[in-house]
């Protein structure tokens, strides 16, 4: 049974035979030229690094070192450069029937998102648009993914039931733009915003580890979008609303450098690029700031966004103590200073 998780973790605790998802292994080496494995731990609440330094890989079977295994380990959590890490001591696979105790899911009810996603359909005016949608996420084919599938496989959204929470935030954020665009076309662009993603749900494969399915990876989530909306709107939609949400669906990326065939063209289409990152982003800089260094605040560089760091807003105390310490000292030096020089002077001599 398990009974310590990720987020239980702290500085100079000792973990005895506890469960993990092996989620990335890394063979490297150390400065000495002795091989040692990188290894990323998941479960439900969580993330962790973890290391096998040289002297523990003789006890272990590197064999088992494989992504998506259950390893049951034993070691000592320690701070590296303010951020936690485990260093093992000893590891074993191990069969794990209790899953959920590893998957990570969005910490809003499914059924409450549900229910909100309803509210939003139900106002649609255009009942055309309204018949598409509930076509897509009630049909066999997609409605359990709708539910419960991830919005990515890594940085924003990327748990159980994340492109749900995805939506719904998106859903949120429109709400507040209706008092001062209220020309907007909130049926298209509510549309866009529950489809837009359509076609993660072929993209990714859903489990203990998101991965990318082959047609995910040659074709891609944008291409596949469009595709699933074709197929079942091409008898429901006017041509007009048709070329309007398709169009959200293929430019939401902005951009032709992030794999948008088409840039966003209508009011609505630029609208839905700026909720969609506002969402998206946001969830990203939070999960790195969840592995900010305790030291300086700063997390590591993220690729995903301009390669920057992020800071969570929090002063070193060490550096400010040092910084006021070290202004101390130089006031006194300089205070001294100018009492040797007003002795000299004088012509004493200090001694």
């Amino acid at each position: 049974m398990k009974t310590i998780y990720v987020t239980d973790l702290q500085k100079g605790m000792i973990i005895n035979e506890e469960t993990f998802l092996l989620l990335q292994a890394d063979k490297l080496q150390d400065k000495t030229g002795k091989d040692y494995y990188k290894l990323v731990l998941k479960d439900k609440t969580g993330f962790i690094d973890a290391k096998i330094w040289s002297e523990a890989l003789q006890n272990i079977s590197v064999q088992v070192l494989k992504p998506g295994v259950f390893v049951c380990i034993s070691g000592r959590v320690e701070d590296y450069k303010g951020v936690l890490q485990v260093n093992i001591a000893t590891l074993v696979n191990v069969s794990q029937k209790d899953l959920e105790n590893y998957l990570e899911s969005s910490i809003f009810p499914v059924e409450k998102m549900m229910t909100i996603l309803d509210e939003y359909i139900n106002r649609i005016t255009n009942k055309k648009i309204q018949e598409l949608i509930l076509n897509i996420i009630n049909s066999p084919e997609y409605s359990s993914k709708f539910r419960n599938w991830p919005a990515a496989s890594s940085i924003h959204h990327s748990f159980r039931s994340g492109l749900l929470q995805h939506i719904v935030e998106m859903l949120r954020i429109m709400d507040s733009l209706k008092e001062f665009y209220p020309n907007l076309n909130y049926d298209i662009l509510t549309a866009g915003i529950i489809l837009h993603d359509i076609g993660k749900l072929e993209e990714l494969s859903s489990g203990l580890i998101i991965q990318y399915t082959a047609k995910g990876s040659v074709i891609g989530h944008i291409t596949l979008g469009a595709i699933i909306f074709d197929r079942f709107a091409k008898d429901i939609l006017d041509e007009e609303t048709y070329i309007q949400i398709l169009h959200l669906i293929l430019s939401h990326h902005g951009s032709y450098e992030f794999g948008s065939p088409v840039l966003p063209m209508t009011i609505e289409a630029q609208v839905l690029t700026y909720i969609d990152n506002l969402s998206s982003k946001t969830k990203a800089v939070e999960v790195y700031l969840n592995k900010a260094s305790s030291e300086d605040g700063f997390t590591d560089n993220c690729k995903w966004m301009n390669n920057i760091k992020f800071w969570n807003g929090k002063l070193s105390k060490t550096k400010d103590d040092l910084s006021g310490a070290l202004y101390q000292d130089s006031n006194k030096l300089e205070e001294n200073s100018n009492t040797e020089n007003d002795n000299k002077d004088l012509g004493l001599t200090l001694f």
